[in-house]
């Protein structure tokens, strides 16, 4: 990395809008959901292709989208992230927002580290739910 400190916020940034495009399928999903009530009978069976093939596309799209967020093997990951924010964590000069003071204040590269290898446990342990997720994905493709 040329810029670690630019190239990094723009790594979340992006990680953080594939995750938002993802809650954002999930959203409509389930407002797709809520219209499968008695009531609104005539209007599924009339649009029933139509919901059909949305809710199809969209499920798979969130579990692909998942898994590469996921995925050690993707370029643009939570852990190639992770990874990167460890790597380079004395050029990030870590940072956090203080709300009483209103300013932001240089983190302990210690305790920065350590809320990153915190994070890394954390997804170790979800790591059945992960290869869960990637076999569906597999499955369905």
């Amino acid at each position: 990395m040329d810029n670690p400190k630019e190239e990094i916020r723009d790594y979340l940034n992006k990680l953080i809008r594939q995750l938002l495009f993802s809650k954002s399928l999930d959203k409509q999903l389930k407002l797709i959901t809520e219209w499968e009530t008695p009531k609104r009978v005539v209007a599924l069976n009339i649009g029933s292709h139509f919901f059909r093939l949305v809710t199809y596309s969209f499920n798979r799209t969130i579990i692909i989208e998942l898994c590469k967020l996921f995925s050690e093997k993707e370029q643009k990951s939570i852990i190639d992230f992770i990874n990167c924010a460890k790597k380079y964590a004395k050029v990030i000069e870590p940072s956090r927002f203080n709300p009483e003071k209103q300013t932001r204040e240089s983190t302990d590269i210690a305790e920065y580290l350590e809320v990153i290898e915190g994070h890394i446990k954390l997804i170790e342990s979800k790591q059945d739910i992960i290869t869960n997720l990637k076999v569906h994905r597999d499955k369905i493709l």
